[in-house]
């Protein structure tokens, strides 16, 4: 059987428009039909139409659309990508907490995240972390009735964070670390690679609910 390619050669993707059929290591086929014959060998039989998915290419990780039947590479320019992601505090009882982490992804970090992706993918590990501080951290804003085009209005943490980390895996990515001089640990809500191909920014602020008593 033979299969049509990407433009490094490598005949292998990823599918990344269904997450529920997110899997790595689909062909496809001449016919334009997707094939698992190389992931799943008691499977072999198997072939389906891809519908609307998308495939990225698990060398050089360029992205296909499937336009009647054949590969025919997307054009992403996506040179940064704003995100308001939330935090997660480790201790419910801690109380000097941030609420959202505010960044912006540059091209050259967005690079390096998708090549963490693919490193944590080609050694079929969980995870790879590795030193970095990215961003600001924010708390909501109680004390103001004023909005954000209905979003909570964020100010600056006064707290102070270290060993922050950024952790990617396969899938996606969230920063992490510990409020300082404590063993009290934080992580932001993941943030999928999918989502890095797309100019929108992220924003995961909740309604604003007014002063609080």
């Amino acid at each position: 059987m033979a299969y049509q390619k990407c433009t490094c050669g490598n005949d292998t993707f990823r599918a990344i428009s269904r997450p529920e059929l997110y899997m790595s290591g689909v062909m496809l086929n001449l016919d334009g039909e997707i094939d698992y014959k190389k992931i799943e060998p008691f499977r072999t039989s198997r072939t389906t139409q891809p519908e609307e998915w998308d495939l990225v290419c698990e060398n050089c990780e360029v992205i296909y659309h499937i336009v009647d039947g054949k590969l025919t590479p997307v054009e992403c320019g996506v040179t940064s990508k704003d995100i308001i992601v939330k935090i997660h505090t480790g201790n419910e009882w801690y109380n000097d907490t941030a609420d959202y982490l505010v960044a912006t992804l540059d091209a050259p970090l967005i690079a390096r995240i998708k090549k963490l992706a693919k490193a944590a993918r080609d050694l079929n590990v969980y995870e790879i972390s590795e030193f970095k501080h990215i961003g600001d951290f924010k708390c909501v804003d109680y004390d103001t009735e004023d909005t954000d085009n209905g979003k909570e209005i964020l100010k600056d943490f006064e707290g102070r964070m270290e060993c922050c980390s950024l952790d990617v895996s396969p899938d996606d990515f969230c920063m992490s670390g510990f409020y300082k001089h404590s063993d009290i640990r934080w992580e932001t809500e993941p943030v999928s690679l999918v989502d890095l191909d797309s100019p929108e920014p992220i924003d995961e602020r909740e309604v604003e609910v007014g002063p609080q008593s």
